[in-house]
């Protein structure tokens, strides 16, 4: 681990996620966009908890990566980016799908066919991803509980 942020930390990728995220909302009509980024808590307590955790531990990956530099294992380079690239690629196809539907009607086509939360699948993707870039303990345990 670093003490120095600089250009070669993992940072660089949850950056990039939300670059790709907000210029994929920026083209979808406002009432879709207020959908996905509106916390609507259902379910019980544990279910409202972990939805908490989830965050907090997201967050708390985020500021970690600032000081977490980019492995120079090529294995891990190669597989944490293709874990990446597939995550950003089909999260953002999913939320492409999302902008596309009624909102009063669930969604059955696509991405969706195969998971009810493909954004939320695939964003725990790319955060493993991220985490097999940085090659830190701390950073996967806070990644695989996102």
């Amino acid at each position: 681990m670093t003490l120095i942020p600089g250009l070669s930390n993992t940072l660089w990728y949850f950056i990039a996620y939300g670059a790709v995220t907000a210029l994929a909302m920026r083209f979808m009509p406002k009432n879709k966009r207020k959908k996905i980024l509106t916390y609507t808590p259902q379910g019980s307590h544990l279910e409202k908890g972990a939805t908490i955790i989830s965050m907090i531990s997201k967050y708390a990956a985020m500021l970690v990566s600032l000081f977490v530099p980019i492995a120079m294992n090529p294995l891990t380079l190669w597989a944490g980016n293709a874990l990446y690239a597939v995550g950003l690629t089909l999260a953002t196809l999913a939320m492409w799908q999302f902008s596309k539907a009624e909102l009063d009607l669930p969604i059955t086509s696509g991405i969706y066919r195969i998971s009810r939360n493909p954004m939320q699948v695939m964003g725990f993707v790319l955060c493993i991803g991220i985490a097999v870039i940085g090659n830190n303990v701390f950073l996967w345990i806070l990644m695989s509980s996102t």
